[in-house]
């Protein structure tokens, strides 16, 4: 039994891991395959954050109604959240700031990318866009960084003239989180998947595991995080789930409030959920502003996410499995 489970081990997962411990509560990491960081791991790992502390250090010009404008101005049929936008737009520079304190993530300003669209208002020519600084994993995480993803050759940075054991772009990004996730006292367990919610009047209050032959129940008092990374497993877990609970799954993902708590089809949210990265709708609609717009938003929904749930109430542990 944990306080939060979090089904799923890439940026957004993780980022919600480090925040939930950092905020007091026990945080347990399912991940299916024998390594960490999903999609994210073999990226480039750039961010596009408004507002963002390394454009504040270089006098570089920017405000949230700037960014709210240019984004907006992006979408001819808007399909997007304005509450989530602006969410995102607001406590963007104030997750990533969090997760490099607690964490060995940092970022520099990306050397000549600006946003997507430059002849929209309010749009900025550099400084929205944050890249991972490089990292040598030797020293970050030791033997652990073999749990770590890394790009398929294995060595992420050494095109850049780097040692074998520094990594660059996304695996530095992953890297770095991981370090803050085991410093807070996260626990991983990899090789497992989560093949069950286990719900009770109404609540989410646990998962069902399986691992090679063994099935396991892991309650989680507080809630349980999907970041499972991609619509097919998170389709797969939510037709597992009884839709009389409210559960519904639309073509785009999950679709969640300023939060990331998921929402029901009866309305309000379903207590004890919650789904970041992938695996819930893209909170920036049909058209993104800029590269790294969704790893930006994943990033500080994780956080959100990380941060309600531990702060919400403890939640009834004698939970039976509805199928």
């Amino acid at each position: 039994m944990v306080d939060v489970v979090v089904v799923g081990s890439g940026a957004a997962g993780v980022a919600a891991a480090i925040t939930a411990a950092r905020n007091g509560a026990s945080v347990q990491v399912m991940e299916k395959t024998d390594q960490l960081g999903g999609a994210y791991g073999c990226s480039g790992g750039e961010v596009w954050i408004p507002c963002n502390d390394r454009m504040v250090e270089a006098g570089l010009d920017d405000s949230f109604e700037d960014a709210v404008r240019y984004v907006k101005g992006l979408s001819h049929d808007g399909r997007f959240d304005p509450a989530l936008i602006e969410r995102f737009i607001r406590k963007g520079a104030k997750a990533i700031r969090f997760l490099e304190q607690n964490s060995a993530y940092r970022t520099e300003i990306a050397a000549a990318n600006g946003d997507h669209l430059p002849r929209l208002a309010r749009s900025k020519p550099t400084g929205r866009l944050l890249v991972p600084a490089a990292l040598d994993a030797r020293r970050v995480l030791g033997g652990t960084r073999r749990w770590v993803r890394d790009v398929p050759n294995g060595k992420s940075a050494v095109r850049q003239g780097f040692s074998e054991t520094v990594r660059s772009g996304g695996p530095a990004l992953v890297t770095g989180l991981v370090r803050g996730a085991l410093d807070a006292g996260v626990m991983f367990r990899r090789n497992c998947t989560v093949s069950r919610l286990m719900v009770e009047s109404g609540e989410v209050v646990g998962t069902v595991l399986d691992q090679g032959a063994d099935r396991f129940e892991v309650l989680a008092r507080r809630g349980v995080i999907l970041a499972c990374g991609g619509l097919v497993d998170g389709q797969h877990l939510v037709a597992a789930t009884s839709t009389r609970e409210g559960l519904v799954w639309t073509h785009e993902g999950l679709r969640t409030d300023v939060d990331g708590r998921v929402k029901a089809a009866r309305g309000g949210v379903i207590d004890g959920l919650y789904a970041v990265g992938a695996v819930a709708v893209d909170v920036l609609g049909d058209r993104h502003p800029g590269p790294g717009a969704a790893l930006g938003s994943y990033l500080t929904f994780g956080y959100l996410a990380g941060r309600h749930a531990a702060h919400s109430p403890v939640r009834p542990v004698d939970a039976q499995l509805i199928v």
